[in-house]
């Protein structure tokens, strides 16, 4: 295992930076740190990578600047719709992690990259749509049988992978052409 730099020089580097790494550590709730070692206010970036969080933190919905984050390979259940309140909030990567759904407070942001392959999703919400900046969305690998009508109202979405699911066809109006990138098995089209 490689070096890790003890959780407080992360903090001030971060405190410097505006990016926060804590990949890795094993981690299962937020670290206790001293108020002056970093202005939460000014992260940008949140990396909890690799780590054993079963639940996004509180903590972490107070970034209220943060336009990057990532809970990639954790043990996460659940999303709390307090995440909503990450109004710059751009890209979020939550795969390989143990998520059945996700909120719906989550379709009211204004993401341009949602990662949620690899988990056990079964259903999506239905203001899925809302997503209007949306241009990657990667549900490969998870448990969909079908996916909400409302998908067809991403009109940025360029990316969009659905690979290893339960699919058995595309919500009518979900064309190809509209996409740069459309992994799905050749599922038809309704």
């Amino acid at each position: 295992m490689a070096h890790l730099r003890p959780i407080d020089k992360e903090f001030e580097e971060a405190d410097d930076t505006g990016v926060l790494v804590l990949s890795s550590r094993n981690l299962r709730n937020f670290p206790v740190v001293p108020g002056d070692l970093c202005d939460f206010n000014d992260l940008l970036e949140a990396d909890f990578t690799n780590n054993r969080y079963d639940h996004i933190p509180q903590e972490v919905c107070d970034f209220m600047q943060l336009v990057k984050l990532s809970f990639y390979r954790n043990l996460l259940r659940s999303v709390p719709e307090d995440l909503r309140h990450l109004e710059n909030l751009k890209d979020l990567n939550l795969s390989r992690n143990l998520l059945p759904t996700i909120p719906v407070g989550l379709c009211h942001m204004n993401l341009h990259s949602l990662n949620l392959s690899n988990n056990r999703l079964v259903s999506l919400p239905l203001p899925l749509g809302n997503l209007k900046q949306l241009r990657y969305l990667n549900l490969s690998c998870n448990h969909l049988p079908d996916l909400p009508i409302s998908i067809i109202d991403l009109s940025s979405l360029q990316h969009l992978d659905l690979h290893r699911n339960q699919l058995r066809e595309l919500p009518a109006g979900v064309s190809p052409l509209s996409l740069s990138f459309l992994l799905s098995h050749s599922l038809p089209l309704n």
